[in-house]
């Protein structure tokens, strides 16, 4: 897709799809506009691929960013189903209502003020007492990119509590996960982008002591543990990503994990 660029007031935007993004705030999804279309569209690829994307589904995005995956959906999802996005970045959320949701008014965005200590660090939320704004039994989807992969396991699990209780029956979670085990991790060198060298706890291992939440990875088997504790259970087997050049992946980037209310 060409890339079209503008200025104004000093600020730089990405023309996408009719949109005008600000750069800057699209940069904290973790990627700028060279990546922008590539990257939604794996997105949406995988997800269609894994779970199938319903256009009457309801659907709930935790870390929708500033709308790399709202924006294709609206193109999917009828007038009359519900998109929810959430963010802990206020300026993104803002640009989403006032832009895609303009657009779409089945799209509602809404900022939370959590605190996390490397992304939101003025926050005046803690995760654990945050009840995601959906009633009981009336999500299809839940959608999740990179956001576990910041996490540590009480605030996933607190996550995945909740999910139990808004899902629908038949509904699912697709969420993106660093899936480790000892042979990962010890192919893991100081050249690689991410090495998981720290130990926060069994199973779970750290990027970065000073910054906890930068990156973090988990074995299959607390993952599981944190799962059964939730209610929840795999609906597909794990689709391994590249991040580790260790497995043979299906997917690019990180590990791709859906997941169902046991027994569903």
């Amino acid at each position: 897709m060409n890339q079209v660029f503008s200025k104004t007031d000093d600020s730089e935007f990405f023309e996408y799809k009719g949109y005008r993004i600000p750069v800057h705030l699209m940069k904290l999804t973790g990627g700028g506009a060279d990546t922008f279309d590539k990257i939604a569209n794996e997105h949406i690829q995988i997800i269609s691929v894994l779970v199938g994307i319903n256009p009457h589904w309801n659907i709930l995005e935790i870390g929708c960013g500033i709308g790399r995956d709202a924006i294709p959906l609206g193109e999917i999802l009828s007038p009359t189903t519900n998109y929810v996005g959430v963010d802990i970045e206020a300026a993104s959320i803002d640009w989403c209502n006032q832009n895609i949701g303009k657009r779409h008014p089945n799209f509602r965005f809404e900022f939370i003020d959590i605190y996390e200590k490397l992304y939101n660090p003025n926050g005046q939320v803690p995760l654990c007492s945050v009840r995601l704004p959906v009633e009981d039994m009336s999500v299809d989807l839940v959608i999740l990119q990179s956001v576990f992969t910041h996490m540590l396991r009480t605030d996933i699990v607190h996550y995945l509590k909740d999910f139990a209780r808004l899902l629908r029956c038949g509904g699912k979670v697709y969420t993106t996960f660093f899936i480790v085990d000892d042979d990962i991790r010890n192919s893991l060198t100081d050249k690689s982008y991410l090495q998981f060298k720290y130990s926060q706890s069994p199973g779970c291992f750290l990027q970065s002591l000073e910054n906890p939440t930068h990156a973090v990875a988990y074995t299959e088997e607390i993952l599981q543990e944190m799962l059964d504790e939730a209610g929840l259970e795999l609906a597909h087997q794990i689709i391994y990503g590249s991040w580790s050049g260790m497995r043979t992946p299906t997917n690019g980037g990180q590990d791709s994990v859906v997941l169902r209310r046991c027994g569903e």
